[in-house]
């Protein structure tokens, strides 16, 4: 018998955009703050890679004016 496909009708994946001028970054956290992390993204309805950019952006803004 032949394997049956999961069905993604009506389930749409969110798209990365290419931008070439981003750099990757590999971050590493332990298991329960990817747990929190991945449920306050979505209540966001943001990927973690935009939530985590979002974060860091912020972050630099705050360390340059001043503020650590």
């Amino acid at each position: 018998m032949a394997k049956r496909r999961a069905s993604t009708e009506g389930k749409k994946m969110p798209t990365a955009t290419v931008d070439s001028s981003l750099k990757l970054v590999r971050l590493e956290l332990p298991e329960s703050v990817h747990k929190q992390f991945r449920v306050e993204a979505a209540k966001e309805g943001v990927s973690m890679a935009a939530m985590a950019r979002r974060l860091v952006e912020e972050w630099v803004v705050r360390r340059k004016a001043g503020g650590k």
